[in-house]
């Protein structure tokens, strides 16, 4: 039925993982992986384990150990959500019609002595949400989920768009951010599929 791969000794926990649809998975897989009754040609996985198991960032394992980053594995076959919450001036705007280049220029004045990067900042759920603000001040007392093609994968989960964020996913493993430079935003819009607003509440 598959390949059982036995545990991480580095992993520190009493999880197997059990994938049925990849026998090419090498080691430092640490979870329990049934197959989605509803995967396609045999890519999609879903650890019950992950508290986000349903978002997109359902099974997190490393690509390179010594780089602490995490691989994904789709939980919705066709689509990869990335979350961001915008500043509250900005929330209108991105709702309709995603982050605002006129407000990520490299240099800009951002507010508070700061200066823009040129980055746009996305990451898991629970990373956004630690932006979003209950006044709605600064930050929007929300977030927006944009479903990612997943092209968007193939072309932006690597080094110098995805990184670590912190070490405080489930179990200490990384949450991961993505930065796309403003130049590279057209092709990030070409990649959205769709986009919905999460209110602070958790509705939408």
């Amino acid at each position: 039925m598959g390949t059982t791969y036995p545990l991480d000794p580095e992993a520190n926990n009493g999880n197997t993982l059990v994938n049925p649809l990849n026998p090419d998975a090498g080691s430092g897989l640490v979870s329990t992986f049934p197959a989605a009754s509803d995967a396609g040609a045999g890519s999609t996985l879903i650890n019950p384990l992950d508290p986000n198991a349903g978002t997109g960032w359902s099974s997190l394992f490393p690509v390179d150990p010594s780089a602490g980053l995490p691989s994904v594995v789709l939980a919705v076959p066709g689509i990869f959500p990335i979350y961001r919450a915008p500043k509250a001036k900005d929330a209108e705007y991105e709702r309709l019609h995603g982050p605002n280049p006129a407000n990520h220029q490299p240099g800009m004045d951002i507010g508070g002595g700061l200066l823009s990067d040129g980055l746009i900042y996305f990451g898991e759920r629970s990373v956004a949400a630690e932006y979003m603000s209950p006044t709605g001040r600064n930050f929007a007392d929300g977030m927006v989920r944009y479903d990612m093609h997943p092209d968007f994968l193939k072309e932006f989960a690597k080094s110098p768009y995805m990184g670590r964020y912190d070490l405080k996913g489930p179990n200490g493993t990384p949450r991961i951010e993505f930065t796309i430079p403003v130049d590279k935003l057209e092709r990030f819009n070409e990649l959205t599929l769709g986009k919905t607003w999460i209110a602070i509440n958790g509705s939408g």
